[in-house]
């Protein structure tokens, strides 16, 4: 039996890392992002490639935030070097919000990504397994145009709501199939809502998250929030979600954050993926993880990790530096730390 990904990451013994690493497993392995993002075996074979060269922490799917956006009908281009990208909106005013039918989960590549969870969790037994879905704010902002709907949000919230209403139906029904396949964690990415302001991110985005979370998050299966374009003036709407891990991008204080979240979640983040993984000085790229590492020792309730999807071009060996240092650190006794496991890894 396991643990829950809560006490997993909470373990006095050994730091440990949460790392995107299907692009940097898709480029040891010699497969295009294309197959990565379309087939599902090219996509296990690119996740375990990661996990066999550095032995990661937790096994994640990759981060496609494309996915539930062709379900409901938007079209999607797949690049050589980046993740599937949402060539247009496929709303383009409030009353085509009303006539909108919430398609199923299963459709288009949602059935490749349960199978490819279903898949892990079944190979994987000793460490975590993770699931990627979008945040509802996020796909709304995808279906109608993400200045479009920042707009809307303004101008007419009651249609705005109504999007965002029907994406996280979709949403909840999607993360209850993934429920099914008995992985540890669901990777919510919301990351459009930190363009909002907090009290707009609370109104239009963590009071739908929570309804997901409420739903779908038991003892054994937890949300993880991601937003990678929030700063500290939003963790209290953050907060409002009730999500048990929070992982952050560049712009949040990650030492301010720990310490007024206190004992309550799991904090993550955030190292930047271009600005600290992608450079070539290795000096300099040590010393910014180690700061990180040393600013946050007194927290066990901190799980460090790049701020976003690594790009496919990461130095190796800056990701073998990365694992180093933060395996070289053993956890110290903790201001904030509970154990409380029902099931063990």
């Amino acid at each position: 039996m396991k643990k829950t990904i809560v006490d997993y990451i909470n373990e006095n013994s050994k730091k440990k890392a949460l790392v995107f690493g299907t692009n940097i497993g898709a480029s040891i392995h010699h497969i295009k992002l294309p197959a990565v993002y379309s087939e599902m075996n090219a996509q296990i074979d690119a996740i375990l490639a990661f996990d066999d060269r550095f032995n990661s922490d937790f096994i994640i799917t990759a981060m496609d935030l494309s996915v539930e956006a062709e379900c409901f009908g938007c079209e999607v281009a797949y690049p050589e070097d980046n993740a599937p990208m949402i060539v247009k909106r496929c709303i383009r005013d409030s009353s085509e919000i009303r006539s909108m039918q919430t398609p199923l989960f299963g459709e288009k590549r949602t059935r490749m990504y349960l199978d490819i969870m279903k898949n892990l969790q079944t190979r994987i037994t000793e460490k975590p397994v993770i699931g990627g879905l979008i945040g509802p704010f996020t796909l709304a902002s995808r279906l109608f145009g993400v200045s479009e709907f920042l707009e809307l949000v303004l101008l007419d919230p009651t249609s705005a709501s109504e999007l965002i209403r029907k994406c996280t139906d979709f949403i909840m029904d999607y993360a209850e199939a993934i429920k099914e396949n008995g992985i540890d964690g669901i990777f919510m990415a919301e990351p459009t809502a930190g363009l909002l302001s907090p009290k707009l991110s609370s109104i239009f985005s963590s009071a739908f998250i929570k309804e997901v979370v409420e739903r779908v998050e038991t003892p054994a299966l937890k949300i993880i929030y991601h937003n990678c374009a929030a700063s500290l003036v939003h963790l209290d709407s953050i907060f409002n979600s009730g999500a048990s891990i929070l992982h952050f991008g560049k712009p949040m204080h990650i030492p301010a954050a720990l310490e007024k979240n206190g004992a309550d979640r799991i904090i993550s983040g955030n190292l930047d993926p271009a600005g600290v993984f992608l450079q070539k000085d290795s000096q300099n790229f040590r010393d910014t993880v180690r700061i990180l590492i040393e600013q946050t020792a007194e927290y066990s309730n901190f799980l460090i990790s790049p701020g976003c999807d690594l790009p496919y071009n990461v130095p190796i060996e800056n990701l073998e530096e990365f694992h180093a240092l933060v395996r070289g650190h053993r956890k110290i006794t903790s201001k904030y730390f509970h154990f409380g496991s029902k099931r063990e890894f």
